[in-house]
């Protein structure tokens, strides 16, 4: 086990290492490659949009304008209630980032549990919000009665495509925390694509209403909200992917080396074992020495402290030391100096 942990601390420095050493290139085609995802990502909504507008014209050439009001109007309220809780998008990623960049994957795996439970929570409760408050909505936009016969009807299809919303994006925002923004590009591209297929086929083959259009959008926006949440958990940061799937399907998380080995110390039965693991390999005196270190910290009274210290000092850092732990040597001569001086170190 303590040799686990040093060779995953050790591989953690070396990537780091070499993460900071290799060249960048920062040629036009270097920049255009690594913006063409959130290129993609930004232009694909508002090309579904405008295909999907272009489709309602023609389909309902008889009553066109009454049909495009309608359907504008409530996707514009639609669009407003996902825009005021797009913080889960925010926090989210950078909640995500934050964890993969310092390695902790038990925070990562709160993080994915809790982003995507409020995001869900949220949507259904939002869905709920917008059907009960419909009628006064509607009456308070003034709408021609044609149009509002129209809006209502598609209204509750809007609603029940919130949920599914609000869960791709925090997935969404899960992924390009992972690093996988070409993946999250990828799921919402195919969206807007599958909302345009979607809604010609409710318009024309089935010879459907607005209504009939708009819950073939909330069929293809719950399967792109399963596909994300799925990406999430199948490709997650290296050596995330069992504090994640402890996220989902509950357990104990692996995670990361130095994660876990906190999580161990911080246990009274976990310091044993690992205490009696580094005994079988000699190096006892590393882990007694940092938990004397920890104890010392939590001292309150001066005297004590000052007689703790030499303690420690006496025991891992003098010279023949009878636990004499290998210490930087600017490390070791400063804590012997600040001794030497009478101060608590």
């Amino acid at each position: 086990a303590p040799r686990a942990a040093i060779s995953s601390h050790l591989g953690n420095s070396r990537r780091l290492h070499t993460s900071l050493t290799m060249s960048v290139d920062t040629s036009y085609a270097a920049l255009l490659r690594a913006s063409a995802p959130a290129i993609l990502n930004n232009v694909a909504a508002p090309l579904s949009s405008a295909a999907r507008l272009a489709l309602l014209a023609h389909a309902s050439a008889d009553d066109a304008l009454t049909v495009i009001a309608a359907y504008t109007v409530v996707e514009s309220v639609a669009a407003f209630i996902v825009g005021a809780l797009q913080f889960l998008l925010v926090v989210s990623m950078a909640r995500s980032a934050e964890a993969v960049g310092a390695r902790k994957w038990r925070v990562l795996a709160t993080t994915v549990r809790g982003a995507l439970g409020a995001a869900l929570g949220v949507g259904v409760i939002g869905a709920g919000a917008a059907v009960a408050m419909r009628a006064p909505l509607l009456r308070l936009l003034a709408l021609e009665p044609r149009v509002a016969a129209v809006a209502s009807a598609y209204w509750v299809a809007a609603a029940a495509r919130l949920p599914s919303t609000l869960l791709l994006r925090a997935a969404s925002g899960l992924l390009v925390g992972f690093q996988r923004l070409g993946l999250a590009s990828a799921i919402n591209a195919l969206l807007a694509a599958a909302d345009v297929v979607a809604f010609y086929a409710a318009l024309y083959p089935l010879a459907g209403d607005l209504a009939a259009a708009g819950w073939a959008l909330a069929l293809t926006a719950a399967l792109a909200a399963a596909a994300a949440l799925g990406a999430t958990f199948a490709f997650p940061p290296d050596d995330a992917a069992d504090a994640l799937r402890a996220a989902c399907c509950g357990g104990e998380a692996g995670g990361g080396a130095a994660d876990d080995l906190r999580t161990l110390l911080d246990s009274k039965g976990g310091r044993a074992a690992f205490l009696a693991a580094c005994r079988k390999e000699h190096s006892e005196e590393n882990l007694e020495f940092w938990l004397a270190a920890q104890a010392h910290v939590a001292i309150a009274d001066a005297a004590a402290r000052r007689a703790d210290a030499a303690a420690i000092v006496d025991r891992y850092v003098r010279d023949g030391a009878a636990a004499q732990v290998n210490l930087p040597a600017k490390i070791r001569s400063a804590l012997l100096a600040t001794h030497g001086a009478g101060h608590t170190p």
